[in-house]
C-alpha cells in the first residue's frame, strides 16, 4: 500500500481511503468506489461522507496512523465489528484523505460469517447495534452530523423490530428498540412516508398490530413482490 502511505506523508492527513473490488473465487465481478471527490477532510466533513454512505464503513479500506487504534479494540463476540470502530477512527483523526486507486480485493466466500448473516438475516440486527454505538457517539462528539442520521437509524431499529416480530415473535427485544427510539428522541418530524409512521406507531404502541404488518412485510419480501413494488415506485416519480 504504498500509494495511500505516500499520500498520508504527503498530505500530513491520518488516514487514507482508498476504493476496491471484489467478487468469488478471486474473479472480479464489481468494484466498489467511494462517491466523493479525491482531497482531504476534515473529521466532521468525511462522517457526513460516510453516514450518508457515500464511503465504506470498513475498517479494511483505509490505511493509519498506529496512534489512531490507541485506546481503541474491537468488540469480542458481535458481528459487523467494523461499523463499531470505523466512525471512531474518522472521528479522531485530525484530517483524512480520500484517493480513488483500488488497492484491495473482497474475496467473497458463499459460506462466510457474513454471508450467512445475510442468508439468515441476522445481518438486521448486528448493523443495528452497531448503528446505535455509531449514533451515540456522533450524538456526544459531532451533534450536527447525528441529527442528519436521525431518519436512518430510526429505520434500522424499525427493521430490526420487524426482524424479531416476524421471525422470532420476540415482544421484548421489540420494546426495547422501541423504547431506545423514545429515550434518544430519534425519530423525525418529518420526512417520513405514512407506512413508516404506521410502523412506528404500532412498534411503540400496538405489538399484535406490528407483528401482523411485520409477517406481511416479510411474506412480500420474500415472494419479490415489495422489490417489484419498490421498482414501480421508482418509475412513477420519474
Amino acid at each position: 500500500c504504498e500509494t495511500p502511505l505516500k499520500t498520508v506523508l504527503t498530505d500530513g492527513t491520518d488516514l487514507c481511503v482508498f476504493d476496491l473490488e471484489g467478487g468469488p473465487e478471486g474473479r472480479a465481478v464489481y468494484q466498489d468506489r467511494s462517491l466523493t471527490g479525491a482531497g482531504i477532510y476534515t473529521p466532521e466533513e468525511i462522517l457526513r461522507v460516510l453516514v450518508r454512505g457515500n464511503i465504506r464503513g470498513y475498517v479494511w479500506n483505509k490505511i493509519y496512523r498506529r496512534t489512531l487504534f490507541e485506546g481503541l479494540t474491537f468488540p469480542v463476540g458481535e458481528y459487523w465489528e467494523d461499523d463499531a470502530v470505523s466512525h471512531r477512527l474518522l472521528g479522531s483523526a485530525r484530517s483524512c484523505s480520500v484517493i480513488h486507486d483500488i488497492l484491495v480485493f473482497k474475496e467473497i466466500n458463499p459460506g462466510s460469517i457474513t454471508e450467512r448473516a445475510f442468508a439468515d438475516q441476522s445481518d438486521i440486527k448486528w448493523v443495528f447495534i452497531q448503528r446505535k454505538k455509531r449514533y451515540a457517539y456522533l450524538k456526544e462528539h459531532y451533534p450536527a452530523v447525528a441529527e442528519s442520521t436521525r431518519y436512518e437509524i430510526t429505520c434500522r431499529a424499525c427493521r430490526y423490530g420487524i426482524y424479531e416480530a416476524a421471525l422470532h415473535n420476540d415482544r421484548e427485544k421489540v420494546r426495547d428498540a422501541a423504547r431506545w427510539l423514545d429515550e434518544q428522541q430519534v425519530i423525525p418530524t418529518s420526512g417520513l412516508l405514512f407506512s413508516e409512521k404506521v410502523m412506528l406507531w404500532a412498534m411503540r404502541h400496538c405489538y399484535p398490530l406490528f407483528r401482523a404488518g411485520s409477517v406481511l412485510y416479510m411474506e412480500l419480501l420474500k415472494s419479490g413482490i415489495w422489490k417489484r413494488l419498490k421498482q414501480l415506485k421508482r418509475l412513477l416519480r420519474h
